[in-house]
């Protein structure tokens, strides 16, 4: 099995919000990051980023590699942030990533499945226009639940 994974927005929220700065998003992302380390390791499933993050990362024996140019540069807080982030989705996802985006989400999961895999896409942006019986579209909009969880578990079945 292997998880199509979106990352902003889906499992990493932005802080800033209609009310407030919401300092809980590493908090969530590491959640987050907790369950997809337990989903891929009760299925020993992998990890495709299909994520915009994918632009900025390297991919080398199955670990990412933060590859920001403007991570560092003054007036670019943001990605400290981000850099935050990547360390955690290093820690839990290293070792089971076996590819990152060519840019086009669709073109990516439907080279998955041509290559006979089962495929959960987990992405905000809605992939449910693919319909394949290797195929699972989970939208997630900032939490992986316990629904989402039953969903993969009755579809790994």
């Amino acid at each position: 099995m292997i998880i199509c994974l979106d990352i902003d927005d889906c499992i990493f929220l932005n802080r800033n919000t209609w009310v407030c700065d919401m300092a809980d998003n590493m908090d969530m992302l590491e959640i987050n990051l907790k369950r997809l380390q337990k989903i891929l390791d009760f299925y020993s499933a992998k990890i495709f980023i299909t994520s915009s993050w994918s632009t900025q990362l390297k991919l080398e024996n199955s670990n990412i590699i933060y590859d920001n140019p403007a991570y560092g540069l003054p007036n670019k807080i943001y990605y400290d942030e981000e850099f935050k982030a990547f360390q955690l989705l290093e820690k839990y996802l290293n070792g089971h990533v076996i590819g990152l985006s060519g840019g086009n989400r669709f073109e990516d999961i439907r080279k998955l499945l041509e290559q006979n895999h089962k495929v959960i896409a987990i992405d905000d942006s809605d992939l449910s226009e693919i319909k394949d019986e290797n195929y699972l579209y989970l939208r997630v909009n900032g939490f992986i639940t316990n629904k989402d969880l039953y969903k993969i578990y009755n579809f790994m079945k």
